[in-house]
């Protein structure tokens, strides 16, 4: 759609240009009721992710908190296009969210960004009550380590304790 050909050409403008998405998230002007308002809001979250600097990192952070699920989705998609280890930590977090395509996303960006602070909770996921967590999870975990044990965890768990030995 020609409104998303827009927000991202905004990428390229950087700061300047995600302060009004940002200013126009928070006073609810993509507020339109339909399933439309709802994937704007996820392009500008995601738009936002690519602008990669401390302001949209932070936004896209709280944004985390949302008590709206697609918002939560979005802000932890978006997070991984920031290759920002400042999102690890609090992606982190969201593997423990309620909704489980929340969690499967938070797995799916933790292994985009490949930080190994992340591996002792996908472990714990590779049990989630959600089978796509568990699949993005053990997605997640090859990505970051490059090794693929299936969805056992006791052989990641004893593989994970060599490996932090061997630091």
């Amino acid at each position: 759609p020609p409104a998303v050909k827009v927000l991202y050409a905004l990428v390229n403008i950087g700061k300047p240009a995600a302060e009004p998405l940002i200013l126009s998230l928070n006073e609810g002007a993509f507020d339109w009721p339909s399933t439309e308002s709802e994937r704007f809001k996820g392009e500008v979250l995601r738009a936002l992710g690519y602008i990669r600097d401390s302001f949209t990192l932070d936004y896209l952070i709280k944004a985390l908190r949302s008590e709206n699920k697609s918002i939560r989705f979005y802000a932890t998609q978006a997070l991984a296009h920031t290759q920002d280890e400042r999102a690890v930590e609090p992606l982190i977090e969201v593997l423990k969210d309620q909704d489980d395509g929340v969690r499967a996303q938070a797995a799916t960006s933790l292994g985009s960004l490949k930080d190994k602070r992340a591996v002792v909770l996908l472990i714990v996921t590779l049990n989630d009550s959600d089978e796509y967590v568990r699949r993005m999870s053990l997605f997640a975990l090859t990505e970051i380590t490059g090794k693929n044990l299936g969805y056992d965890q006791s052989k990641w768990q004893e593989w994970w304790e060599k490996e932090k030995a061997n630091r």
